[in-house]
């Protein structure tokens, strides 16, 4: 407390362990950093001078700059030594620049992928703190390059480790966001093949977003149930929930959601009245296609959502508590949230999931959500393009941090929406018979891990990403 400049008396008596200190509101700023970075790295009790010296630097005292840059200069002091050379582009590069244009340069480029207050440093630099703990531990005694065997067990490590309500599922994304980080932002030398990857993190992530994508086979499904089951009332179902797949959409959007008049037999486009974020009239679109070729259905679905005024109807059932296929009907008027959520529940109990099931497997409305940007993430696609098809909160048309509303009014980004997701239908198609052997959980549960290395994958034209939109010029 002395080296944090802390008053003992200003911490509540109640906080008596570490991990209570590092959440509690209560306690002052530079006291809770010191006790998170400890938690976080679990360091052995000789080695918690460094991580409260690394706490006093980085404690807040001045302006966003000011954090910023002494969280740059922290994790400066953490890299390897020839991360500033690789961030240069080669020795011969760093060597020909003077130390005060490389001081500039490289300044520009750690404070641009810094994030606001330095948080993506701070972040990369507890990772760092865990990677070398853990490489201490395990008797690893060369860190650098981070090679896939020794990060797989460092993944495993720190699941293991997590009291998380998730079982380490968030540990485990959170450490990878920060490596790939560093590695595409700071020159960290890092070679991590795809099994690492995609094999050690769950497709689910922690948050607001914590359901399971639908797996390939169960968008098939659904492609195929849209057109053959024998119930109206099914094809429905299946047709919103193959739409909602394709359109990265949770059950919400639907709600007062309208076809706008561009659409036609080959196109889809939607206009959602609302995001959770507040944003109204968004813009959504892909074509009128899937896994299984063109939605036959989507015409006629069309046509009556134009006639209506609403893009899905409200169906009913009679016990909302558990819902069942024989009971639902449709009635007048466009979907709820209470008729959503009914609708997705039945969505997959018609591919074979019991409720039951369904909420021990994590299959809610906002599963939909999640099938594309999991699929482009097996293809190993940045994240600004994986943002494009569903995580809507950043990219190029969101420099002031708007959401995916205000994003979705510019055009460019309208056309680019609909040509990444067409790349991801035909790596889908692709992949599409490996995806859908086997039976049960098998195909039930998407098995994107599986799919990470697989032929299919590695070899389609998709894998890596696009790197331009005919016509709107470069992406990344």
């Amino acid at each position: 407390m002395a080296s944090l400049s802390v008053d003992p008396a200003s911490v509540p008596p109640y906080v008596r362990t570490l991990a209570r200190a590092a959440t509690c509101a209560e306690c002052p700023e530079p006291f809770r950093r010191a006790a998170g970075i400890l938690v976080e790295s679990h360091v052995a009790a000789d080695e918690w001078e460094p991580c409260v010296r690394a706490a006093v630097a980085s404690s807040p005292s001045g302006g966003d700059e000011a954090t910023r840059d002494r969280e740059v200069a922290d994790l400066r002091r953490m890299l390897p030594a020839d991360c500033e050379m690789r961030m240069l582009g080669s020795r011969a590069a760093y060597e020909q620049a003077t130390r005060a244009i490389r001081e500039e340069a490289l300044g520009l480029k750690f404070r641009a992928a810094a994030g606001r207050r330095g948080a993506n440093c701070a972040r990369d630099r507890r990772a760092l703190l865990r990677y070398l703990a853990f490489c201490r531990k395990a008797g690893v005694r060369t860190p650098w390059p981070v090679y896939s065997p020794v990060f797989a067990s460092f993944l495993d490590d720190a699941s293991r480790r997590s009291t998380g309500s998730k079982g380490g599922a968030t540990v485990k994304h959170g450490l990878k966001v920060a490596f790939l980080h560093m590695r595409d932002h700071f020159g960290l030398p890092a070679e991590l093949d795809a099994p690492v990857l995609f094999n050690m993190t769950p497709v689910y992530k922690g948050d607001s977003d914590t359901a399971t994508s639908p797996s390939i086979w169960m968008v098939s499904e659904w492609e195929r149930l849209s057109v053959s089951h024998g119930s109206a009332v099914i094809r429905l179902v299946c047709s919103v929930a193959a739409l909602a797949s394709w359109l990265s959409l949770r059950a919400v959007h639907f709600v007062g959601a309208t076809v706008l008049a561009e659409s036609n037999e080959d196109d889809i486009r939607v206009n959602l009245a609302r995001d959770k974020d507040g944003s109204t009239n968004v813009w959504a679109g892909c074509d009128a296609a899937g896994l299984l070729g063109r939605f036959t259905w989507w015409p006629a679905f069309m046509a009556c959502a134009k006639r209506d005024g609403f893009l899905v109807p409200c169906i009913t059932v009679s016990n909302p508590k558990n819902p069942d296929l024989a009971s639902a009907t449709v009635v007048p008027g466009g979907a709820t949230s209470a008729s959503m959520k009914s609708l997705w529940e039945l969505a997959f109990v018609a591919v074979g999931v019991p409720i039951a099931r369904q909420r021990a497997l994590r299959f809610t409305g906002h599963s939909a959500r999640h099938f594309l940007p999991c699929l482009a993430e097996v293809l190993m696609w940045t994240a600004a393009l994986r943002d494009e098809v569903g995580r809507w909160a950043t990219g190029a048309a969101n420099a002031k941090r708007l959401k995916c509303g205000p994003r979705y009014t510019v055009s460019a980004n309208r056309a680019l929406q609909v040509f990444l997701r067409r790349q991801l239908r035909l790596a889908g198609v692709a992949a599409l018979p490996e995806a859908t052997l086997g039976s049960g959980d098998e195909r039930v549960l998407p098995n994107f891990h599986d799919l990470a290395d697989s032929p299919a994958i590695v070899n389609s034209a998709q894998f890596g990403g696009p790197s331009f939109v005919p016509g709107f010029g470069a992406v990344r």
